[in-house]
């Protein structure tokens, strides 16, 4: 073979592996994107729960205190309307936890697929 041959070669197969770790490279934006929008997105669910948990606190201490109710149940005003949306916030993040959870299995099968140590 004779010298042009071995650059044409070695030029190809630089050009394939540069295509690779491009598209490797790619792949781990996207992911590392699609996790950073899943944490945001957990991180704001559990302060929408904060202020939802603030807001019940509120009702029931203006049942016991303001309408001097002996009791509060998921009956009492606002109460059930407030258990239910903690309900709704909660269901989404165990959601958004799963599909981040999806994304990092998958990331470390990625990994373990290319011989590296996750």
């Amino acid at each position: 073979m004779n010298l042009w041959n071995r650059i044409e070669k070695a030029v190809g197969q630089g050009l394939d592996v540069s295509r690779d770790v491009l598209d490797k490279a790619r792949l781990g934006a996207k992911d590392l994107s699609e996790k950073g929008v899943l944490k945001f997105d957990i991180m704001q669910l559990e302060r929408q729960s904060m202020k939802v948990l603030s807001r019940l606190g509120q009702d029931v201490y203006d049942a016991f205190s303001v309408r001097n109710q002996q009791s509060v149940s998921r009956d009492t005003v606002g109460v059930k309307e407030l258990v239910a949306e903690l309900g709704d916030i909660e269901r989404r993040i165990e959601e958004k936890e799963r599909a981040l959870a999806r994304l990092a299995s998958h990331e470390e099968k990625a990994g373990t697929d290319n011989g590296n140590t996750p």
